[in-house]
């Protein structure tokens, strides 16, 4: 076992608005060259622990909005945050995760940090908490059926 405090170059992935979505962005790193030996470290507190295994993924169980949490992560190492909205159904959901990226940036100011967003008049809350990209959850389905097309 990999302890947090000893990873270096790390991804975390914050947030679990499913299993199954969290699963599938850990696939998805897997397949890619560059990412597929990488350590990810899972934030929430949303489950009591991962219901699936990785051997190159750790969990660390807290909020999203407490810095502790973060530090317990070992953040200032990590090289990438990828924060993902918590509900989809939640209009208060793209704050947290603002808030998220703002405690990270805070923390680490050279992370790159991803953040999805649901609602486009939302936007607006990410300008000014130094997020390297934003994802448009509902734009991104529509733009890659477009691309594909």
């Amino acid at each position: 076992m990999v302890k947090i405090t000893s990873l270096k170059e790390h991804y975390l992935i914050v947030g679990f608005p499913s299993e199954e979505k969290v699963r599938l962005l850990v696939e998805r790193l897997r397949e890619q060259e560059s990412t597929s030996m990488t350590h990810l470290v899972v934030i929430t507190d949303a489950v009591e622990e991962l219901p699936f295994d990785d051997g190159l993924v750790r969990f660390v169980r807290g909020s999203v909005t407490n810095p502790e949490t973060y530090r317990r992560a070992n953040v200032a190492a990590a090289s990438n945050a990828i924060v993902l909205a918590h509900d989809h159904e939640d209009p208060s959901s793209d704050a947290i995760t603002a808030a998220a990226v703002s405690i990270i940036e805070s923390l680490n100011p050279e992370i790159r940090t991803v953040a999805e967003c649901i609602y486009e008049e939302h936007l607006a809350l990410f300008r000014h908490v130094s997020c390297d990209q934003i994802v448009l959850a509902g734009d991104m389905l529509i733009k890659l059926l477009v691309q594909e097309t």
